[in-house]
């Protein structure tokens, strides 16, 4: 009976051995998935010029320009004039105060990077401010919409910017 027994297990082994697969060279590949509810903003705002002359400029003047950048993906940006602008109310206008002397004024208006006006939608109204959707580029310009003398003055720009969730 043992000579069976040791028998049957010996065939059975070589049976279980000759059908058995093997993996050789194997190699490990890792990646880490980072997912990002809340991407950051970066903006920023330069002057086209480090100095302006006080004189008449011409209507598509850009004084500054602006870009925005999500840390990760491509969301809905938009942007807005700062509250110490007097805004128009379509958003897309605003009037800029001297620093020494509040008379002296300028109107402005956001561009996008290919020129054309920026145009504000009447749903992007958010806590009383009408919100300027930038393209997908994030760049945008601040501009003179019709001839303009302006005064010897500073005026300070401040343009905000931000996810916009419809």
């Amino acid at each position: 009976m043992f000579i069976k027994t040791f028998l049957g297990c010996a065939i059975f082994v070589c049976l279980v051995n000759a059908h058995a697969a093997t993996v050789t060279n194997v190699t490990t590949a890792t990646a880490t998935l980072n997912f990002n509810a809340n991407p950051t903003l970066t903006h920023t705002l330069t002057p086209a010029q480090s100095t302006f002359e006080a004189k008449t400029y011409p209507a598509g003047t850009v004084f500054a320009n602006g870009l925005v950048k999500a840390s990760v993906g491509n969301p809905d940006i938009a942007i807005v004039w700062h509250y110490d602008a007097e805004e128009d109310p379509g958003g897309i206008d605003a009037i800029v105060h001297g620093t020494n002397d509040p008379s002296h004024t300028i109107n402005l208006q956001f561009h996008n990077s290919d020129g054309s006006i920026i145009n504000v939608p009447a749903d992007h109204l958010f806590n009383g401010k009408y919100w300027a959707p930038l393209k997908a580029d994030g760049i945008y310009t601040i501009e003179n919409e019709q001839d303009v003398t302006i005064a010897a003055d500073e005026y300070v720009v401040s343009v905000d910017a931000g996810i916009w969730n419809s």
